[in-house]
């Protein structure tokens, strides 16, 4: 697991805890937020995820 995909699960996990929290409040602004970092997060995971996919490709290219 690399820094992005860390940093992006953490973003989600926050996320998700304060769309909760904004829920039981019934604060729109902060639903608002809550969803545009939940997606940041998966934006970043997905780029570790692409990271280390090739990552491994390159490395198994310079063993072959």
């Amino acid at each position: 697991m690399n820094k992005d995909q860390l940093l992006g699960s953490m973003k989600i996990a926050v996320a998700r805890m304060e769309q909760n929290l904004a829920g039981l409040m019934r604060d729109q602004a902060h639903l608002r937020h809550a969803a545009q970092l939940q997606q940041a997060g998966k934006v970043q995971r997905t780029m570790g995820d692409a990271r280390q996919l090739i990552k491994r490709s390159l490395k198994q290219h310079m063993s072959a």
